[in-house]
């Protein structure tokens, strides 16, 4: 009774850490999922009297040419005779407050494409799809152009203090028993940290998920018993597999660690030999762990696991790093504001588009605001010299107008992606703070 109930507790504690690994993965998905759903990693603010040619060539001129402002974000408006595809600030301009054809589309990319000034001005905001790859640059190039700006920079997340949690799982790992097989466990556990090198949480996770599996790996192979793997080795893949679905250039790094990780294993009997020349008496025969003993390594250090996974998550979340850059902004930050309530954009931009159809090809007074469907305006088509009107039947042609009618109306990619940003922003004074996840 005794053996079971600790062998239940021991089941419920891995399943617990098992649980916990997977959940570390789930919420990095989701954090990544929620910051990719933004147009952008970083906004760059500009007043509106300033030339967005000039800021976009600015823009242009330090690697940045793929950026999403008022005046390139198109929606689709009416012009009460066809739907034609307008920019935001064109539209906004010939759609007035008391227009028919203005929506509250409108004032939803209104809030995300517009920020209010310390001063009380209004500033236009221009989401850039990527990291900003130099802030003292971007600033030079918009000051030579006379341009006062304002960034929220999201630079790439360095793995400036990561190194601590995975080499100390690392060491934890070498430090182990037994303490003849320490230096090729060093070796081993050093061949994963190249992985340091790629920013982000999800490289250095799959350093200690690598440095684990390659320990663990070898531990069995010397027991000769590998079946002993299988409990701890799923949720290892599977966690694995998680960072590089999240950061698939990782893999590549993990890949050119592969070959360094196989020449240890390669020399490990020639370095054992090397080490031993001077030795008066032959090595001690190794003696296999017995498969209990084997099981209860491998789920002390399953258990283990977590910690470096966990610190990991939890400091990628919550720590913030400041720009070493800051010297070169401008003075002025974009920051956020507060929430937004959250819209369906797919749905909002639906309802927009068959107000415009109904605006445009429905019967006159009839257009509702919500409404996604619309009665047709009478068409009529000339027959025999008379004009006839078209029935629905089909027993009358629809003309050119009724045929424009029916075609469908595409949901514009970038007002889409901008109506997944759930923050208004306004320009303060300061330093622009980077933070890896808000």
């Amino acid at each position: 009774m005794i053996a079971i109930g600790r062998a239940s507790v021991r089941a419920t504690i891995i399943a617990g850490a098992v649980v916990a690994v997977i959940a570390v993965a789930a919420g990095m998905g989701m954090s990544r999922f929620s910051a990719a759903r933004a147009p952008g990693t970083s906004v760059i603010g500009v007043p509106v009297s300033a030339s967005e040619p000039a800021v976009l060539a600015a823009l242009k001129s330090v690697g940045i040419d793929r950026v999403w402002s008022a005046t390139n974000t198109v929606i689709p408006l009416s012009d009460f005779s066809r739907i034609v595809e307008v920019p935001f600030a064109e539209a906004d301009l010939r759609a007035g407050p008391e227009d028919p054809r203005r929506t509250p589309l409108f004032d939803e990319l209104e809030r995300r494409l517009y920020a209010k000034g310390p001063d009380g001005s209004t500033w236009r905001l221009l989401y850039v799809e990527s990291a900003i790859p130099d802030v003292a640059a971007l600033a030079a190039a918009l000051r030579g152009a006379g341009i006062d700006w304002a960034a929220s920079v999201t630079a790439n997340q360095e793995a400036r203090w990561w190194w601590i949690p995975v080499c100390s799982w690392g060491l934890w790992l070498v430090m182990r028993r037994p303490r003849n097989d320490r230096l090729h466990r060093a070796l081993l556990v050093s061949a994963w940290l190249p992985l340091l090198a790629r920013p982000g949480p999800e490289s250095a996770i799959l350093a200690v998920v690598l440095q684990t599996a390659s320990v663990q790996w070898v531990r069995a192979q010397a027991a000769r018993n590998l079946r002993a793997l299988w409990v701890v080795i799923i949720p290892e893949a599977l966690l694995a597999v998680g960072m590089l679905v999240l950061d698939p250039f990782a893999g590549l790094v993990a890949l050119a660690s592969v070959p360094l990780a196989a020449l240890v294993l390669y020399t490990r009997p020639r370095v054992d030999r090397l080490l031993r020349r001077h030795w008066i008496h032959p090595a001690p025969h190794f003696v296999p762990l017995t498969a209990g003993a084997l099981h209860r390594q491998f789920h002390i250090i399953a258990l283990g696991l977590t910690v470096p996974v966990l610190a990991i998550w939890l400091g990628s979340v919550f720590v913030p790093a400041r720009s070493t850059q800051g010297a070169a902004l401008s003075g002025l930050r974009i920051e956020r504001d507060h929430l937004l309530e959250h819209i369906d954009g797919r749905d909002l931009l639906e309802k927009h588009i068959a107000y415009q159809r109904a605006l445009t090809w429905g019967r006159i007074g009839e257009a509702v605001w919500g409404q996604k469907t619309f009665t047709e305006a009478y068409q009529y088509v000339e027959k025999s010299g008379t004009m006839h009107r078209a029935s629905a039947d089909g027993q009358a042609t629809i003309g050119p107008s009724g045929q424009r009618a029916m075609q469908p109306v595409p949901l514009p990619r970038q007002a889409l992606a901008l109506l997944d940003e759930d923050w208004e922003f306004r320009v303060v004074p300061g330093q622009a703070e980077v933070r890896h996840r808000e």
